[in-house]
């Protein structure tokens, strides 16, 4: 078995290309630096995106087939979910 050495640079590969560690510290692929008190966060994270998601699923309209053809109706071809609309229409309830 093999040892890695916290301060050597090591990329990770597959569905985690991109990240790594170096010096101690985890990296992302956009550069950033990661503390390892910084991980504490990432399941506040990953429920907040996880929400976020479901909020915009249910903002944008279902697209409706066509039963004859299995393919999806013309007039319901494509609709733009704007986050910001969908937090303001949703703060008024949250206030009450």
């Amino acid at each position: 078995m093999s040892e890695m050495d916290p301060h050597e640079r090591i990329d990770l590969t597959g569905p985690w290309a991109g990240f790594g560690f170096e010096g101690g510290h985890r990296f992302t692929p956009e550069g950033h630096s990661l503390e390892p008190c910084d991980m504490t966060w990432w399941s506040l994270t990953c429920n907040i995106a996880r929400e976020w998601r479901l909020m915009m699923e249910e903002a944008r309209p279902r697209q409706a087939r066509s039963l004859a053809a299995g393919k999806r109706c013309a007039t319901l071809d494509s609709s733009v979910v704007y986050p910001r609309e969908c937090v303001r229409s949703c703060a008024p309830a949250l206030a009450s």
